[in-house]
């Protein structure tokens, strides 16, 4: 059974979303204060950007994603780091501007991480159906 490269990357890459979104129990918790709400001058006179909808995962999203991250089990977090990024919307450009390198070896960092995903996502397919 062979899994298409694009269903892994979309998987994967919805797989990191969902994993920022899911609350953390461990996080400590915000503080609540009394002290009185103000309105900041950028928020008060309309120079705020627009807010963006927040991600809310699907049951079926809470599911697939500890089959999905296996499939970058044993990657080094160098190479984990530009899905990581691509899951966050971040482009080519900026990914190189994080690594100091050009927009393109970003691209080939992103795809081979991906190709080494597929590979393993491939391997863990065959042996799940033959066992």
């Amino acid at each position: 059974m062979t899994i298409p490269y694009k269903e892994v990357e979309e998987r994967l890459l919805r797989a990191c979303r969902t994993l920022r979104a899911l609350p953390d129990k461990d996080r400590p918790r915000v503080l609540k204060t009394y002290w009185p709400i103000t309105a900041d001058d950028e928020v008060a006179y309309g120079y705020n950007d627009a807010a963006m909808p927040k991600f809310r995962p699907s049951p079926a999203d809470v599911s697939d994603m500890l089959p999905a991250l296996d499939w970058t089990q044993g990657m080094p977090k160098k190479e984990f780091r530009f899905i990581w990024w691509r899951s966050c919307g971040c482009s080519f450009g900026r990914m190189a501007d994080f690594i100091h390198k050009s927009h393109d070896t970003a691209r080939n960092c992103y795809i081979e991480a991906m190709r080494n995903a597929w590979y393993r996502a491939q391997l863990l397919a065959e042996i799940s159906t033959v066992t």
